[in-house]
């Protein structure tokens, strides 16, 4: 599964222009853990999702087709949420949160994180993969496929691993997680 970077274009619903210039891709350095101690350079990414939903007969906001060519309707929650994402994923990272696979509605599995603590109730879930960089100077793809606040039961996500584990095994294994 790979990813193309996308820059994020300002998106326009019901007179309201939402600026994405916060959720441009974004490289950062993890200090050490890197080759012979080097830095691990990760490049952070996000999809559409992050900033919209999916769409319905009722959709009020503007609507655009996704990444994958799926239409999508514009959230301005999600939106709103968005502005702090890149600092959390810098923070996921650097704080080395827990994090667990979590399967969407079409059965696929991404792994997911919502605090360095996790406790269960309505909390900001982030929905991720990661793979290989094909391109210089970057060691990992972190690819944000989503994020929004939803009810959680922390009592059916007792497997977990350490982010900064999972960058590493992306890294040293050549290998997609989930």
């Amino acid at each position: 599964m790979t990813h193309t970077p996308t820059n994020h274009p300002t998106v326009s619903s019901r007179t309201v222009d939402y600026s994405n210039h916060h959720l441009q891709p974004f490289r950062h350095a993890l200090a050490g853990h890197g080759p012979d101690g080097t830095n691990l350079i990760v490049r952070v990414s996000f999809t559409c999702h992050v900033y919209s939903k999916k769409d319905s007969q009722e959709a009020i906001e503007t609507r655009f087709r996704d990444e994958g060519g799926r239409w999508r309707e514009f959230c301005p929650i999600r939106h709103l949420a968005s502005a702090d994402l890149p600092g959390l994923c810098v923070t996921m990272m650097e704080q080395n949160f827990p994090s667990w696979i979590s399967k969407d509605k079409n059965g696929e599995s991404n792994m997911a994180v919502t605090e360095r603590q996790p406790t269960s109730g309505n909390r900001y879930a982030v929905f991720y993969y990661l793979y290989p960089s094909r391109a210089d100077n970057i060691h990992v793809e972190f690819v944000v496929k989503s994020a929004y606040h939803l009810n959680i039961d922390m009592g059916h996500y007792r497997k977990r691993e350490l982010m900064r584990s999972l960058l590493k095994t992306c890294h040293y294994r050549q290998k997609t997680i989930p």
